[in-house]
């Protein structure tokens, strides 16, 4: 891979300011944190120390010198990346990403449609964001996207668009049309976690860098719940003076670290069974996948499984 992207964007104050060659882009609660926690091991791969920066995305959460600050000293590494889920699902992310480093390689894990939609949201009601049962935030899914910038949602607020964020196609389809299929892995959440090693190896070669390295396995961001309600929100609220005097990376380390004590873990837990009109809007979304390159391994897994 080149030792950085050389180009001039408005999302690059100069040329030879070093960035990410590589985009982990989602899906989210599909492994994207362990596979970049993995990636980052390799002594050939950088990983930005702070996951989900979300700057190349259609409402940046980091100004520019706080994004390029996360890949200081990063100039000897073949490849470095980040990982934002929400490239995967907003429209300008392809563009923008692309616009910054033509020659970026993106890499996408999608899990079942099903598991992702309900793990996403047992996520935002950890968070303290989400107050409906998963069957009525699929039920309120179409009104909340109608009048997604008037409910003054905590957080990102497609991270309430459930069925959305887990209808993929039009998700590839989007970075296939910008970069073209030999620039972008799709990788399956179900194999990543029956045969990691192997998956991870397919992700060296993408990226080419040395394969023969074996990281040590761990797992990252499983699901459960908050032990304290009032340290939950503490841990999901913007800090304006704290934005202003601490850097990003720290900012983020403190959240994640309450988010650790604040934590108690809970076994995965199969979805209640979907409304016809879910399933049925799925089951198209995975024929219209089957339709693209690249992506048989992965459906694979989900054909034995009821969406």
């Amino acid at each position: 891979m080149e030792n950085y992207c050389n180009s001039v964007s408005p999302w690059r104050n100069k040329v030879s300011e070093i960035g990410p060659n590589f985009f982990i882009v989602g899906a989210a609660k599909s492994g994207t944190s362990a596979l970049a926690y993995l990636l980052g091991q390799n002594s050939d791969i950088f990983m930005s120390p702070v996951k989900e920066p979300y700057y190349f995305c259609n409402k940046p959460e980091v100004s520019k010198n706080e994004y390029f600050s996360l890949f200081q000293g990063s100039e000897r590494f073949i490849a470095r990346g980040e990982a934002t889920t929400g490239y995967l699902y907003d429209p300008s992310s392809p563009q923008k990403i692309k616009d910054f480093c033509v020659n970026a390689k993106i890499i996408v894990i999608l899990r079942n449609p099903v598991a992702m939609a309900y793990s996403l949201w047992r996520y935002m009601v950890l968070n303290g964001n989400e107050k409906l049962s998963f069957l009525d935030a699929l039920d309120a899914e179409a009104e909340r996207e109608r009048n997604i910038d008037h409910l003054h949602l905590a957080g990102r607020p497609e991270n309430y668009l459930y069925i959305q964020r887990a209808s993929y196609y039009n998700q590839i389809l989007r970075y296939y049309r910008v970069f073209g299929e030999n620039q972008v892995l799709v990788l399956g959440f179900e194999e990543f976690t029956r045969n990691p090693n192997a998956v991870i190896r397919s992700t060296y070669r993408f990226l080419g860098v040395r394969d023969d390295f074996i990281p040590t396995m761990s797992r990252v961001n499983d699901g459960g719940v908050a032990r304290s309600r009032y340290l939950q929100w503490v841990t999901t609220q913007e800090y304006k003076i704290l934005k202003k005097t601490v850097p990003l990376r720290w900012r983020r380390s403190i959240r994640s670290a309450l988010k650790g004590l604040n934590f108690n873990p809970l076994p995965r837990q199969k979805p209640p069974c979907l409304p016809e009109w879910v399933s049925l809007r799925l089951q198209g979304d995975i024929k219209a996948m089957s339709g693209l390159k690249n992506v048989d391994g992965v459906l694979a897994n989900w054909i034995s499984d009821e969406v």
